[in-house]
């Protein structure tokens, strides 16, 4: 067996020192509204302001960690692996992904993550079905000592992202849009993809607990919320008729 995935260092130490992540949700239609806004009152991200992003969720074939977040648990896991790119020059080009280990206890949270290298046919192809990727989660013992099951890849959601700063406060601003999952684990989640969530999110990353200054008369547009994009998903294909758009 050839393995595609390069030699996986352990999770590093370089976490979330305590930060507090607020989310807001706002309609979709809102999104030019929100943008446009937010590019004349804070900074844009002098490295990587816009771009994809794809995530492949990692769950228990009991799916505990979904049940993390929708029986409200005050602490809650999300493994993934996350990559940065959507379109691929050729299978055999390499990907830097990173496979992530985020925890929250309320709305502090702590995240690690370390650099997996794969092939972008690895990422574009029966990406469930690819023991490289199925394994990841093994090979790390953080993982191993917490969870009682092992963890198989469920679903991939993906959006796209603008970053912001603020001046004011230091804040990590971000605005997610075209939120969707194009692809799922049919053996486990049998409905089929597309689900395209029609609501975006604004993430606020810093030290406080309110909504930066600046972004305060955003206020009527944004819903302040605990939201889930992968468990938004995981809903939906769970059960679709009883699934509601988020308000």
């Amino acid at each position: 067996m050839i393995w595609r995935v390069a030699t996986i260092a352990a999770l590093d130490d370089r976490m979330d020192d305590g930060t507090i992540e607020q989310k807001y949700l706002f309609a979709g239609a809102k999104k030019q509204l929100i943008l446009d806004w937010l590019d004349f009152h804070l900074v844009r991200s002098p490295e990587f302001y816009f771009g994809p992003i794809l995530s492949l969720y990692y769950d228990t074939p009991s799916f505990d960690l979904y049940g993390q977040v929708s029986d409200g648990d005050y602490l809650k896991n999300k493994v993934r692996l996350r990559w940065y790119q959507a379109n691929f020059a050729s299978p055999a080009q390499t990907v830097n992904c990173y496979l992530e280990l985020k925890h929250k206890c309320g709305s502090i949270r702590k995240k690690c993550r370390t650099l997996v290298k794969l092939e972008a046919g690895c990422l574009a192809g029966n990406i469930f079905e690819d023991d490289a990727i199925a394994s990841l989660p093994g090979q790390l013992p953080e993982l191993r000592s917490l969870f009682r099951l092992p963890l198989m890849p469920m679903l991939v959601v993906e959006y796209q992202r603008y970053r912001f700063i603020d001046p004011q406060t230091g804040a990590r601003i971000s605005l997610d849009t075209n939120i969707g999952c194009r692809r799922a684990n049919a053996s486990h989640l049998p409905v089929a993809t597309p689900v395209e969530l029609g609501c975006g999110v604004l993430e606020v990353k810093g030290k406080g607990d309110k909504l930066p200054e600046s972004l305060r008369p955003l206020n009527r547009h944004l819903k302040k919320q605990s939201f889930s994009k992968y468990a938004k998903c995981c809903e939906y294909l769970m059960a679709p008729l009883l699934w509601r758009e988020p308000a």
